[in-house]
């Protein structure tokens, strides 16, 4: 059995997950740096940036607390929601 905790295996289930739901996933980013404090992390900041450009309308990720780890990343995603930069927003929940 393959170690879902794996960033691989999670792409494969994301992929899976994203076939079966037709979405169409252009990009896959990977966030390394701590997400303690606000404005700390790189890939994050690109992707927001990137959904502001247009390059994507939608977010889909292996569990809530990838995207949302702290109160201002959780903020701007909900804005960004209500804004209607993300149509769509998929967070994924591992089977135990």
């Amino acid at each position: 059995m393959e170690n879902i905790g794996s960033f691989e295996a999670q792409v494969k289930e994301m992929l899976a997950t994203a076939e079966r739901d037709g979405l169409l996933v252009t990009e896959i980013r990977r966030e390394s740096h701590s997400a303690k404090a606000s404005g700390q992390r790189p890939e994050f900041n690109r992707l927001i940036d990137d959904i502001k450009l247009k390059r994507f309308d939608g977010i889909l990720a292996w569990a809530p607390d990838r995207l949302n780890r702290n109160a201002r990343d959780f903020g701007t995603i909900v804005d960004m929601v209500d804004q209607g930069f993300i149509r769509e927003l998929e967070q994924h929940l591992a089977h135990l």
